[in-house]
C-alpha cells in the first residue's frame, strides 16, 4: 500500500511513509520527497544509504481510515 504525507497548506506531498515491521509491531518512517531519486512500477530508488535509511525519524501518523471510524 502506498502512503504519503500531505502537506495541506500547500497541498503538496512532502514524504512518502515507510512501513517496517511486523502486525504487532510497525513504524512508520517518513521518507522526504526530496530524497526520492526514481520512481518506477517496482521501486523506488532513494539518494539515501541504508543507514540513513535506519536513522530516519519514526513518528506517530494519523491514517485517513481513523478519521473515518471516530466520525
Amino acid at each position: 500500500m502506498d502512503e504519503f504525507l500531505i502537506d495541506r497548506e500547500i497541498e503538496r506531498m512532502t514524504h512518502r511513509v515507510l512501513r517496517e515491521g511486523h502486525l504487532w509491531g510497525q513504524k512508520d518512517g517518513l521518507i522526504p520527497v526530496s530524497e526520492v531519486e526514481q520512481i518506477n512500477e517496482e521501486r523506488i530508488d532513494l539518494d539515501l544509504t541504508k543507514a540513513e535509511v535506519s536513522a530516519l525519524p519514526t513518528i506517530p501518523v494519523r491514517h485517513w481510515h481513523e478519521d473515518l471510524q471516530e466520525g
